[in-house]
């Protein structure tokens, strides 16, 4: 039985969805073709979330993916409550636990939308600045083709947002620093995916400055593209005025360090993300919006032996990434990316060479939209393996969530 969070008078609770959900079209991938941009407009979202979250000490958060390719539901985090998250804030210098005693929510976590009933949010004051953190299940860009034939965005991210405010008479200098110890079901070191990087990050890597953060990190639960098991997606540049962090660092879990810059370390079984926001000046009354997205990624593999993953910012004019994955590839190996003429490469050779790897040698193009759509996007290997997935391309930015505004309305 699948399970969603619900919220009421200020606290939050679990729901059944009952039994029904077996009488659900099942999705398959997209199928590719023209689709004009009145339709990708029109697509619609399945109600039922893919992922779901639950508070835990000082309102620290777990995500659960509830739906997935296998069945039941499997843990993205360690705690399902985020019992081993946490964050810490920067005032002036000071380093305080977010949420901990050193400032005091002003109510739990409520439902302040009536139309949004899978977001909830909170504020915590420290001194004079205010941390407003905010949940919510939001919709994958990329549509799924129902078995129906019709085409839906499923809710399989959690969308996690932090506003920022001055509320004193004077600048101050704030930062934030999030930890999250990842895991896919009971894989607690799964090595990282990253765009740009020839090979998987099974050990440790440190993005410390803001130019080389990845658009995303994504994760397996098994390393094999015929059975990869649940998919694991966090994704850093979300756009819509939404400030990605600074720095990011794939490590070892920390086991709660509270300082500022948590030590590197292998990963050797317990992994995890760390996000740093800088300090920076914060006027009076001022506001910085950062956020990320965790939930379910997915990947494209015809053979087993070549996966192909789209990423990124899906409207015209935009750009995405496209990461093709070789699984032990041979010597002298190359991968061909093959576009029509509505998608153009921005960066990458039509043909480069495959990394050796000991495991995955992996490839990385940026794309660019030229018109809306739905289109194929190939990837062939010298060797004859083959991906494909389709993309929908929209005319506009997916609305993540209301405090963020009306992307429709800005121009």
């Amino acid at each position: 039985m699948s399970q969603v969070i619900s919220c009421w008078r200020g606290t939050c609770g679990i729901v059944a969805l009952g039994l029904w959900l077996i009488s659900l079209d099942a999705p398959t991938a997209t199928s590719g073709g023209k689709v004009d941009s009145k339709t990708t407009e029109k697509i619609g979202v399945d109600p039922i979330p893919r992922v779901t979250y639950q508070y835990g000490p000082n309102y620290r958060y777990g995500i659960v993916a509830n739906l997935t390719s296998e069945g039941g539901a499997k843990k993205l985090t360690y705690s399902a409550d985020g019992f081993t998250n946490m964050g810490v804030i920067k005032v002036d210098g000071r380093v305080s636990e977010l949420g901990g005693p050193a400032g005091r929510w002003l109510a739990a976590p409520a439902r302040r939308s009536p139309s949004r009933k899978h977001m909830t949010q909170a504020t915590w004051v420290h001194d004079t600045i205010r941390v407003t953190q905010i949940l919510d299940i939001v919709p994958n860009p990329q549509p799924v083709r129902l078995k129906s034939g019709k085409l839906v965005r499923q809710l399989d991210r959690c969308l996690i947002l932090y506003v920022l405010e001055n509320a004193g008479k004077k600048s101050r200098k704030v930062g934030l620093r999030l930890e999250i110890d990842t895991l896919i079901g009971s894989n607690d070191g799964v090595p990282f995916t990253v765009p740009g990087l020839p090979g998987l990050v099974d050990n440790q890597y440190d993005f410390a400055e803001a130019d080389k953060v990845p658009d995303f990190v994504q994760a397996l639960e098994r390393a094999d593209l015929k059975n990869p098991g649940t998919i694991a997606q966090m994704s850093f540049k979300l756009g819509q005025g939404i400030e990605p962090p600074g720095r990011v660092s794939l490590t070892h879990w920390s086991r709660g360090f509270k300082d500022w810059e948590v030590p590197l370390q292998n990963l050797t079984g317990d992994s995890s993300v760390i996000l740093y926001w800088n300090e920076t000046d914060l006027a009076p009354k001022q506001k910085r919006t950062l956020g990320f997205s965790y939930g379910l990624g997915s990947i494209t593999s015809q053979e087993g032996k070549l996966g192909l993953t789209l990423s990124g910012r899906f409207e015209k004019d935009a750009e995405f990434n496209v990461v093709a994955t070789a699984t032990n590839p041979q010597k002298g190996m190359t991968a061909r990316l093959i576009l029509p003429p509505e998608l153009e490469r921005t960066s990458g050779k039509e043909v480069e060479p495959v990394p050796e790897s000991r495991n995955s040698g992996i490839i990385t193009w940026r794309v660019r939209a030229r018109e809306s759509g739905q289109f194929k996007v190939r990837v062939e290997t010298s060797n004859r393996w083959t991906a494909t997935q389709a993309v929908t391309i929209s005319d506009r930015p997916l609305l993540l969530n209301p405090i963020l505004g009306d992307p429709k309305k800005k121009k």
